[in-house]
């Protein structure tokens, strides 16, 4: 994974985060044993009754555990980039990383805001890639590895 693309997992990862949160909730309350209700619950199964139930129960746990982890990789990724883009001495180079990657503003944008041409930009950008530091465990990943792609 190049530095660019380890940028650019930022606002996906975001997005991704905010999703798995709902879906943790979500599974969370349907694993509240005390709301289950008997009754309601239809399983199709060749098993019966409590043992249906308790398999249900179990496929939610997983699925949860699943979730969590992947939460938890996700949540690590996004301070990993906090991280890196705070690690920018030059405060130029970190703002305009900030905006490019975490903020989603084209060079046009960020020109009119910075009062930079968009040239110069770029070569700011390429500055701040070549200093930023993307710790080692994302360099064999790749987007698709992470499920952001």
């Amino acid at each position: 994974m190049t530095k660019k693309e380890y940028l650019k997992c930022y606002r996906r990862a975001c997005k991704s985060l905010d999703e798995l949160s709902k879906e943790l909730n979500t599974l969370d309350s349907n694993l509240d044993i005390q709301s289950i209700d008997y009754s309601a619950v239809r399983v199709q199964s060749s098993l019966s009754g409590d043992g249906a139930i308790i398999n249900e129960v179990n496929k939610s746990m997983y699925l949860h555990k699943c979730r969590l982890e992947r939460y938890t990789m996700l949540k690590d990724l996004i301070s990993d980039i906090n991280n890196s883009i705070e690690g920018l001495e030059n405060d130029v180079e970190k703002r305009l990383i900030d905006y490019h990657f975490r903020d989603n503003l084209t060079f046009s944008n960020i020109a009119e805001k910075m009062n930079y041409s968009e040239r110069h930009l770029k070569r700011i950008c390429n500055n701040a890639l070549s200093h930023l530091i993307m710790p080692d465990k994302y360099i064999e990943l790749s987007e698709f590895l992470l499920g952001l792609s």
